[in-house]
């Protein structure tokens, strides 16, 4: 990704939320190798230079999309047990996994990219991060 920012404002966190739903929408529809940026931004009711302000291209939005997905899956996987040293799997309440929650929670996307080309880098991306 292009830029980096220690504390992203308001406007850019709606533009790149804006543009990342648009992609998703797009992917299910066809495949990403086919979509364009102009169709994003159309979609997503931005231009160009709003996107090349926050994207070198349409791999890094995509990049950034699947990264934040990873880290929540992530982040959810470890909830139940990250503030114990040690912890038996049997001992852990049915309630407390939460790694369900998020896959219910982002329902959409998993069934956007599921459909979409980009299937292999996403199971590849959360092997190696559960792994």
């Amino acid at each position: 990704m292009k830029k980096h920012f220690t504390k992203i404002d308001r406007r850019t966190a709606r533009s790149r939320t804006a543009l990342k739903e648009a992609l998703l929408t797009l992917m299910v529809q066809k495949p990403f190798a086919k979509i364009s940026i102009t169709e994003i931004v159309e979609l997503a009711n931005y231009n160009r230079g709003t996107f090349y302000f926050n994207y070198e291209s349409k791999d890094d939005l995509l990049d950034e999309l699947l990264g934040d997905l990873v880290r929540n899956l992530t982040q959810s996987f470890r909830a139940p047990y990250e503030k114990n040293e040690v912890f038996r799997i049997n001992e852990i309440p049915a309630e407390s996994i939460m790694i369900f929650e998020h896959i219910y929670r982002n329902a959409s996307i998993y069934n956007a990219l599921l459909k979409s080309d980009v299937l292999p880098i996403l199971k590849d991306k959360m092997f190696i991060a559960l792994k």
